[in-house]
């Protein structure tokens, strides 16, 4: 269950990165896709997932995270 937040003592954790045409960083498992976890630099915080917490940021030009591609969201 999602519990929104606005703020956090949370360094790192699931990081909802977006990319350019409305797309999300996302790491492939066999035929799941799964949100990258990661330290929170430059991102706002969301909440809580299951007592993870939950992060997004911008990809904006950086390289795409490793070990991640970019899925469009509609295909989600």
């Amino acid at each position: 269950m999602f519990k929104p937040g606005v703020t956090t003592e949370a360094t790192e954790g699931l990081l909802f990165v977006i990319g350019r045409n409305a797309s999300l960083c996302v790491i492939r498992a066999g035929d799941a896709l799964l949100i990258p976890k990661g330290p929170a630099d430059d991102a706002i915080y969301l909440g809580l997932l299951d007592a993870t917490p939950c992060f997004a940021r911008w990809l904006g030009d950086d390289p795409i995270p490793a070990g991640c591609e970019v899925a469009p969201l509609r295909q989600l």
